[in-house]
């Protein structure tokens, strides 16, 4: 278990998410829905709707749109969505089911994974972190760049390993130029 925590941890810097999976309502414990291909998750009860509140922060904020969950024991617990998926274009409102750009937040989701793994003694911050991956990820990272060779979970947290700054290239501007169509700016 702990292996495959630090593996999630290392591989963890290419990120991407939909949410939520097609056909899934969100709300209360998952049960299986024999009527639903396999992996469809069905939740028994609607989450708590938190739009309005959410409505409030992007008209105060002047952003265009935002979207989030609260999760309570692994359950989604509260829900909400405002906004517009172009600024703009007010007849083009935000939908559950749009991938939307995470920002930075994948940097304090590896520090938290990385310190719970250090306070629980599976590594410590100078441990080299291509000695706890599968030997064929192992490959992966040097073919990418040598420098993974050495790089410890303290380099890789403080940003100062030397590894190039993203894995995989992301036109991140290109999302923000396609006016027509969102879903065509992230292709």
């Amino acid at each position: 278990m702990t292996t495959k925590m630090l593996r999630a941890l290392i591989i963890a810097c290419v990120p991407f998410t939909t949410f939520p999976a097609a056909g899934m309502t969100l709300g209360g414990p998952p049960t299986h829905a024999p009527d639903r291909p396999a992996g469809v998750t069905v939740w028994r009860t609607a989450p708590a709707d938190v739009s309005s509140s959410f409505a409030a922060i992007v008209s105060n904020r002047n952003i265009p749109g935002l979207m989030g969950v609260r999760l309570d024991g692994g359950m989604v617990t509260a829900s909400g969505i405002a906004g517009v998926r172009v600024r703009g274009q007010n007849g083009n409102a935000l939908q559950i089911s749009d991938v939307m750009h995470y920002g930075s937040m994948f940097k304090a989701q590896t520090a938290t994974l990385g310190g719970i793994l250090v306070d629980a003694g599976v590594i410590t911050w100078d441990a080299r972190l291509l000695d706890y991956v599968t030997p064929t990820q192992k490959s992966a990272f040097i073919a990418t760049d040598a420098r993974w060779t050495n790089v410890t979970l303290r380099q890789l947290l403080s940003m100062s390993s030397g590894v190039k700054e993203e894995l995989v290239p992301y036109d991140i501007p290109a999302v923000y130029r396609c006016n027509a169509n969102p879903a065509a700016g992230r292709q």
